[in-house]
């Protein structure tokens, strides 16, 4: 329920980022929404990939990727608006050096 939550949250403010950023809008879902994702991040977590570089090839807006906790985090997108939104949103990580490209 927690992560509904805040997917909901995070959804109406990533619509609100679509108009600055003009991404496209299958972005807009955030990771909490889709069980696959939350998927992913736990099993690389759970592996103990701290001491890695982990690479996210499509990584959108980078929810994967910011939440993996790896020493060094590579997100990479053909889109370059959801490269700026990603790297925008990447200010406010604080899980180590994270990379947008």
């Amino acid at each position: 329920m927690k992560n509904y939550l805040i997917g909901r949250i995070k959804r109406n403010y990533y619509k609100k980022l679509r108009r600055r950023f003009s991404f496209g809008e299958w972005h807009i879902e955030p990771y909490e929404l889709r069980p696959y994702a939350l998927d992913i991040k736990n099993y690389i977590n759970s592996v103990g990939a701290k001491e890695y570089c982990v690479c996210e090839i499509g990584c959108g807006l980078g929810d994967i990727i910011r939440n993996i906790h790896a020493r060094r985090r590579i997100g990479i997108d053909l889109s370059p608006e959801a490269i700026s939104c990603a790297e925008y949103l990447s200010r406010f990580s604080n899980r180590g050096v994270l990379s947008i490209t």
